[in-house]
């Protein structure tokens, strides 16, 4: 669990000020204090300014301020900036939870209804920093640099508009956006600097829209070789750019403004659990042996509702990757297959559901939080194809990290992975729910698991013909 004196002092964002924004309802008002050359309010200690001078127009000069730049700066403007909002938070009755700080920026949202907040809010702020010869920005009519009380501005990068409970991402930054993806997609080959430079755009964008993150494990992938590489350049991969062009359909949507997200919270009472566990091949092994993936699932009333097994093909075994490896052993790989079942097995269950996926493998939980498992591009392809298949069913995906044999579910989960620990009853569970069938093409994929991307669409599209 996080610290709550930790959480407190974290740097404000787009996103978790968009949380403020929707919690604080329909219509809120915002407004954004900005201190003017933040870090030039603050002195440079006495025994530094040796390290502060500079040559300009053949003259020497020392820096008295903070430089910008500097390691220090932060830091040392970070104790200023934290104490002038205490001080004024301590005379204003608006709740801390709408009130929020990046360094000289302090975005604040109230409801409709407590405008005074707001008001009172600029008031004792502005107070406080014309008491200690802080200058402040000026209302910018463009709502952009600061503003006082408007339902609709410029917040740390992003546009929003209450009135719409919207968000918007600026102009200026789409162009720029557009422009490294279309340099991207002309090219037959990327170095780092232009590849870090697109991923930086991308990064931002999907600060807002964390759906997008489902579509950057090939370009982390490509990322990672280039920084490995002793190449100036590397061939872009098929994949790269037709992932790319989802980020440009994003950009390019006739109507820029998308709902603000809620704020992430655990999965609520009424929930479908799913319990997976997959089996590896080792040396020791058995050639004859079968060994799979189970999965177990209940619903929201804890009556099992779904089992299912997958034997794993036997050409599994010796499937290799591109660079050597085994899949047959590869255990995030492995468990991730059993957390794509419920979704492609019983779809119409889930449609519309909170679904919580419970797995004994961390790499699974970071691999869904991340949206893609490094150096791991079959996992990476399983964590698109959930992503893609639960955003089609509109259903609300929780992975949990569950220790191994900590419940009877899991240990039937065990069981079942393995032919010759599978007990009778285990058995006979799976003959009750064995019209849930796995998609053939899921099997053949098994075979000879590949870099081909379009296993996902595949599935996806088996998945729409179940619920036709």
């Amino acid at each position: 669990m996080k610290d709550e004196s930790v959480e407190k002092v974290e740097m404000c964002s787009a996103r978790c000020f968009s949380y403020s924004v929707v919690e604080a309802g329909k219509g809120a008002f915002m407004s954004k204090m900005d201190m003017e050359d933040a870090y030039k309010n603050v002195p440079c200690k006495l025994e530094d300014l040796r390290l502060q001078g500079f040559m300009w127009l053949n003259n020497f000069f020392v820096e008295t301020r903070q430089i910008f730049g500097a390691t220090t700066a932060v830091c040392n403007f970070d104790i200023l900036g934290k104490t002038v909002l205490d001080l004024v938070m301590t005379k204003c009755e608006i709740p801390s939870s709408l009130v929020h700080r990046q360094l000289d920026d302090v975005p604040v949202v109230v409801p409709y209804k407590k405008l005074d907040w707001c008001k009172n809010f600029i008031r004792h702020y502005r107070g406080i920093c014309e008491k200690l010869n802080i200058s402040l920005a000026q209302h910018d009519p463009k709502l952009d640099k600061a503003f006082d009380v408007s339902q609709f501005g410029k917040v740390l990068g992003i546009n929003f508009d209450t009135t719409k409970l919207a968000w918007s991402y600026p102009d200026d930054k789409k162009e720029r956006a557009l422009c490294s993806i279309g340099n991207f997609l002309e090219k037959e080959s990327v170095s780092l600097l232009e590849l870090q430079v697109l991923m930086g755009r991308l990064n931002d964008i999907s600060l807002m829209c964390p759906f997008l993150r489902g579509f950057k494990g090939p370009l982390n992938e490509l990322l990672g070789n280039l920084q490995r590489s002793d190449e100036q350049a590397l061939k872009i991969p098929a994949q790269c750019k037709k992932d790319v062009m989802v980020w440009a359909g994003f950009l390019l949507d006739i109507d820029p403004w998308f709902p603000i997200a809620h704020r992430p919270s655990g999965p609520p009472i009424s929930k479908l659990i799913f319990t997976s566990d997959a089996a590896g091949f080792s040396q020791e092994v058995n050639l004859s042996e079968k060994m799979g993936v189970a999965s177990i699932g209940f619903d929201q009333n804890g009556t099992m509702c779904f089992a299912k097994r997958l034997f794993w093909p036997q050409e599994l075994r010796e499937a290799k990757d591109e660079k050597g490896g085994s899949f047959g052993n590869r255990t995030v790989f492995l468990e991730m297959t059993g957390l794509l079942l419920p979704l492609i097995c019983c779809p119409e269950m889930l449609a519309g559901k909170h679904v919580v996926l419970k797995v004994d493998n961390l790499g699974c939980y970071y691999g869904w939080q991340n949206k893609s498992v490094s150096n791991d591009k079959g996992a990476s392809i399983l964590v698109r194809a959930i992503h893609l298949i639960s955003s089609y069913l509109e259903c609300c995906i929780y992975v949990e990290h569950l220790p191994r044999m900590s419940s009877w579910e899991a240990e039937m989960c065990d069981r079942m992975s393995r032919e010759k620990t599978t007990l009778k009853n285990d058995e006979i569970v799976l003959s009750f729910y064995k019209n849930f069938v796995t998609p053939g093409e899921l099997v053949e994929w098994l075979k000879k698991p590949t870099s081909d991307w379009g296993i996902c669409s595949i599935l996806l599209e088996r998945v729409k013909e179940k619920l036709e």
